[in-house]
């Protein structure tokens, strides 16, 4: 895809206009989160190593971007789902060792990259 302002910059827009929609929507997302968070804590998903992580995001994301009947390349969706997904993975965690916004843009950029 060809971003007007670069990959890394629509990673930061994305990943902002993500948070604000999911804390809009708290209500509604943390029980979803939160036992999403348990399905991955039960998965292993804390054994993962990073880049291993990222890889399983970007493939879930895609997956479900496909499921909800999105198109691949629509950065709305994905934002979404890579967001319930990086929120989840924190959640997880007994430890964190990276920032919901480090992670939710290394995804971003990743399943950009070949789209």
């Amino acid at each position: 895809m060809d971003f007007i302002w670069g990959i890394d910059k629509e990673a930061d827009i994305y990943c902002t206009s993500a948070q604000i929609a999911m804390n809009s929507q708290a209500d509604t997302l943390d029980e979803t989160i939160s036992e999403f968070s348990k399905e991955l804590n039960i998965l292993g998903w804390e054994d993962l190593t990073y880049t291993q992580l990222l890889s399983t995001i970007v493939k879930i994301t895609e997956e479900q971007v496909i499921e909800s009947g999105w198109n691949i390349t629509d950065e709305d969706g994905v934002a979404w789902i890579l967001g319930i997904l990086c929120r989840a993975y924190l959640k997880s965690l007994r430890t964190k060792t990276e920032s919901f916004d480090k992670i939710f843009k290394d995804c971003f950029k990743l399943y950009f990259q070949d789209k």
